[in-house]
């Protein structure tokens, strides 16, 4: 599928160790900040489209998202999802979760499926492998041509983009591969998940009311009206953490996690593990530990209160973000712009359930589509203002922006 080159799929290795090292460079704890100003922009943009269109917000988020990404990525401005740039990336992804799930697995445990003709029955992954490559290898070079070529140009600020930043700072043989490979992570593995988390809250906030309203209680006592909330009042703000909690344990994004390879032989629970066994981690049975989160259908953040250091529950973020080596060097700057754009929407609107012709409530059945990267189905909800005082505050930072 060409996502070898990428880091959740990369053999461990020197190679690995450098695209690492250049994504935490600028992606760890006390760097990610850098991007903040970035994602409180576009989720102030996020919520004016809310105003506009509110029931294209899939769209709106799949908008935001490309915005956020691209921006801090490579300093490329988007202005719908029609982007060249986005289109490709969303195709690389799509191919992605549309084979995950079928052939593709198969090959990595019967690996002499891919010296079959490609005309056999069932060999169908192996064109989908083909196009995929294409398709990877575009989206991983067509931005990074287009920040060489502001570099070139003099138009391009240094300090503006991680790209830019990576190109400054590393400048071994081969750093130019190593970061082009980084940067392309950043959108593929970025963007989807950031979506299907973001999707998952408005579900929940459609499904479950009391949480919403115990949600916006707190950013009304801590926030006031007077303002949106911004990043420095997240600590202040433990519910809305609590929720950013259950959303990652609700509905997991990624069910199955990132196949981990074992480096030595060993034994756990009286099984062996050869050398080289591919270990795929179930974090979908992690997330509906009965005895970790009762009623684990229930989106109940409450479970979490007071509890950050009880270890008879597991934080969602240990394993929704990956594990050991593998954990995702993104996670900080995802967490930010889930947490951003989620007191945001809180702040500003009501997510309710929408009503039929009849005026009866439509109840989302929750489902989702089963895919590598899952995401609830599409559904109805209606987003309305809290105010029009909030309608003002929206407008207002809009209007700063400009």
């Amino acid at each position: 599928m060409g996502w070898s080159d990428t880091l959740p799929f990369m053999k461990y290795g020197s190679r690995w160790r450098r695209h690492r090292k250049i994504m935490h460079s600028a992606l760890h704890s006390g760097a990610v900040g850098q991007f903040n100003p970035i994602q409180h922009r576009v989720a102030l943009e996020y919520l004016s489209d809310l105003l506009d269109t509110p029931e294209d917000f899939f769209k709106s988020l799949r908008l935001m998202t490309a915005k956020i990404i691209m921006q801090a990525v490579y300093k490329i401005e988007v202005k719908n999802v029609e982007n060249e740039y986005v289109t490709l990336a969303e195709e690389a992804i799509n191919q992605i979760n549309g084979t995950i799930p079928s052939g593709a697995v198969v090959v990595n445990f019967f690996p002499f499926l891919c010296y079959l003709p490609s005309w056999l029955p069932g060999t169908g992954f192996q064109r989908a492998a083909a196009e995929g490559r294409k398709t990877v290898k575009a989206m991983s070079e067509r931005p990074m041509e287009y920040v060489k070529r502001r570099i070139a140009e003099g138009t391009a600020d240094p300090s503006e983009s991680f790209t830019s930043m990576a190109l400054e700072n590393f400048q071994y043989d081969g750093a130019e591969d190593d970061i082009k490979w980084a940067s392309a992570t950043m959108y593929a593995a970025g963007a989807d998940t950031t979506i299907s988390a973001l999707k998952t809250f408005m579900l929940a906030m459609t499904l479950f009311p009391d949480v919403q309203k115990k949600a916006q209680a707190e950013i009304d006592r801590v926030v006031g009206n007077g303002r949106l909330p911004t990043f420095e009042d997240k600590e202040r703000l433990p519910y809305i953490g609590c929720v950013i909690k259950e959303v990652l344990r609700w509905r997991v994004v990624l069910p199955l996690g990132i196949g981990h390879t074992a480096h030595s032989s060993d034994y756990y629970a009286g099984y062996y593990f050869p050398k080289d066994t591919l270990v795929q981690p179930n974090i979908w049975a992690m997330t509906r530990n009965e005895k970790m989160y009762p009623d684990p259908e229930r989106f109940w953040p409450e479970r979490f209160e007071g509890r950050d250091k009880d270890k008879d529950i597991v934080d969602p973020h240990l394993y929704a973000f990956g594990f050991g080596r593998r954990i995702c060097p993104g996670m900080h700057f995802a967490r930010a712009t889930i947490y951003i754009t989620i007191v945001s929407l809180l702040a500003a609107f009501d997510i309710t359930k929408d009503v039929d012709e009849q005026g009866r409530e439509i109840t989302p059945d929750g489902s989702d589509d089963g895919c590598f990267i899952n995401h609830v189905n599409p559904f109805r909800c209606r987003i309305t203002p809290r105010s029009s005082h909030a309608v003002e505050l929206i407008k207002k930072g809009v209007e700063e922006l400009q």
